[in-house]
C-alpha cells in the first residue's frame, strides 16, 4: 500500500509549525539570556497590567494595518479573500521572519491563501509589494518626523549627522523594488522556482490604490509606536509622552533597519 502523496505546500504545513517554534524560542532565549534573571524579573512585575494590555493591542492593530494592505492587493488582482482568513495568514508568517532569511515569511502567507483559490504568484507578489510599501513608508514617517524635530529645535531622533541622507537612501531603495512590475517580475520567478505555475496572471494596481495602501501601513506604523509609548509609561510614569514624537521615528527606523 503507497503512502498518499503531499504537495510542497502540504509538506510546509506539516513541517514548518515546529521548526518555527524551535527558531522562535531559541531567538528568545538568546534575547532574554543577556539580561540578569533577577534584573528581568523585576522589571516584568513593576509593568502593571493596563500597559501589557494597551500594548499588545496597540502592537496588534498596528500589525493587522499591514495585514488590511495585503488584502486590498488581492482583491485589487480580484481575489477576494475573507478578513479572518488573511489576518491568519499573515499572523501566521511572522514567524517566518526568525528564520534566517525571512523570505520564508512570504511563502508561508502565499501558501495558505491558497486556500481560497489565490494563485502562489499572486500571493508572493502581493506580499512582497505590501512589505516593501510598509517599510517605505516606515521610512518617509521617520524621515517626516526627524526633520521636523531637527527644524523645531526639540527632541533630537538621532545624534547622527547623516541621518536625513541615510533615511532618504532607505526610502529610495524600498520604494524602486515596491514598484508592482519589480515585484510581479521576482514573484513569478519565485513561483517558476519553487515548482508552482506563474502564469500571466492580471495585476492592477493603480496609483490610488497604492497611496491610499500607504497611508493605511502608514497608520499601523503610528499605532506600533504608541504600543512601545504604552510600555514606556508602564515602566516609567509620566515620562513616555516625552519620548513620544521621537518614537514615531524610532519604531519605524528600528524594523526597517532590523
Amino acid at each position: 500500500m503507497s503512502l498518499p502523496k503531499r504537495s510542497l505546500v502540504g509538506w510546509g504545513r506539516l513541517l514548518l509549525p515546529p521548526v518555527l517554534l524551535a527558531f522562535l524560542g531559541w531567538h528568545f532565549y538568546r534575547s532574554f539570556k543577556s539580561l540578569e534573571e533577577s534584573d528581568s524579573r523585576a522589571l516584568i512585575a513593576s509593568i502593571p497590567a493596563w500597559s501589557w494590555i494597551v500594548c499588545a493591542g496597540l502592537y496588534l492593530a498596528g500589525i493587522l494595518a499591514s495585514a488590511a494592505y495585503w488584502r486590498m492587493l488581492m482583491a485589487a488582482c480580484g481575489h477576494s479573500v475573507p478578513p479572518l482568513a488573511a489576518g491568519r495568514a499573515f499572523l501566521v508568517s511572522q514567524m517566518g521572519k526568525y528564520v534566517p532569511g525571512k523570505g520564508l515569511a512570504l511563502l508561508i502567507r502565499a501558501g495558505m491563501v491558497r486556500d481560497h483559490q489565490v494563485p502562489m504568484t499572486i500571493g508572493l507578489a502581493t506580499g512582497m509589494i505590501e512589505v516593501l510599501w510598509t517599510m517605505a513608508a516606515g521610512s518617509m514617517l521617520a524621515l517626516i518626523v526627524a526633520c521636523s524635530l531637527e527644524w523645531a529645535g526639540g527632541f533630537a531622533v538621532s545624534t547622527d549627522p547623516w541621518l536625513v541622507p541615510k533615511l532618504l537612501a532607505i526610502v529610495a531603495i524600498t520604494l524602486v523594488p515596491a514598484w508592482p512590475s519589480w515585484s510581479i517580475r521576482l514573484a513569478r520567478a519565485s513561483a517558476r522556482r519553487l515548482g508552482f505555475d506563474a502564469g500571466d496572471n492580471p495585476f492592477h494596481f493603480s496609483a490610488r490604490q497604492l497611496a491610499s495602501g500607504a497611508m493605511v501601513v502608514a497608520l499601523g506604523w503610528l499605532l506600533l509606536s504608541m504600543s512601545l509609548i504604552a510600555l514606556i509609561e508602564g515602566i516609567a510614569p509620566g515620562s513616555a509622552w516625552k519620548l513620544a514624537l521621537p518614537a514615531f521615528a524610532w519604531v519605524p527606523l528600528a524594523n526597517v533597519g532590523g
